[in-house]
């Protein structure tokens, strides 16, 4: 892996990194900035690989996370589209923020948290799945591309959930692993497993941004975006 300065808008050749997998980092008082290209057919020896402190979790392909800094990352996901990438970025005291800049047909889950700090999450074309966010003292906006693709399923008392994409039973099917009718049942025993895109953004103190990561987002426009969602 290598681990390199990140700018906002990165103008550099992604092929100059190498591909990496079960990335692992906790910084307690100092930031995280950098570049990965993920490719989840990588297994790293086991030997080298962070300890699951539940043996029931899922190993994330990336994880970051910060005590008391921000989180300011841009990945790549490599890996075989029967993979799901699991990307998981957090901070006690500091912003997050996660582009991913690109991927071929692969799914991938988010979860970007933190406690006092604003999230920003810059979403590949193609997202296709849900979003949950929560926050207490912020507010939550999408930008105009991603807001016309979103479907507001419920909002209450900071928690809301949205659908990027059609919600046809075709597509849905696709990726879940249950049949259409269950779907769309009310009893929570018959809720699907998703097993496409997904993504949770969680802040106790904070604003929440999302938006497509190729949307135009020059110097000026990304400084507007920073102060309007940090107040």
């Amino acid at each position: 892996m290598r681990f390199s300065p990140f700018h906002s808008r990165p103008s550099f050749d992604p092929n100059d990194l190498v591909s990496t997998n079960f990335v692992s980092i906790f910084e307690p008082n100092s930031s995280i900035k950098g570049r990965w290209i993920i490719n989840t057919s990588l297994m790293p020896p086991a030997a080298l690989l962070a300890p699951i402190i539940d043996p029931g979790d899922i190993r994330p392909n990336l994880e970051l996370g910060s005590q008391n800094g921000s989180i300011n990352a841009s990945v790549w996901l490599q890996g075989p589209d029967k993979d799901r990438a699991i990307l998981d970025c957090s901070s006690t005291n500091g912003n997050v923020h996660l582009t991913i800049d690109s991927r071929r047909s692969q799914k991938v889950g988010i979860r970007v948290r933190t406690h006092n700090g604003s999230i920003k999450v810059f979403l590949p074309q193609g997202f296709y799945g849900p979003i949950e966010h929560r926050t207490q003292n912020g507010t939550v906006t999408f930008s105009p591309a991603l807001r016309s693709s979103v479907t507001t399923i419920s909002t209450s008392e900071g928690i809301g959930r949205s659908f990027v994409g059609n919600l046809n039973l075709g597509n849905l099917r696709r990726d879940s692993e249950m049949a259409p009718d269950a779907v769309a049942s009310r009893s929570s025993a018959a809720v699907p497993i998703w097993k496409g895109d997904a993504l949770e953004a969680t802040t106790l103190n904070g604003s929440i941004y999302f938006a497509f990561e190729d949307e135009a987002r020059g110097p000026m426009a990304f400084t507007q975006i920073f102060n309007r969602i940090s107040g």
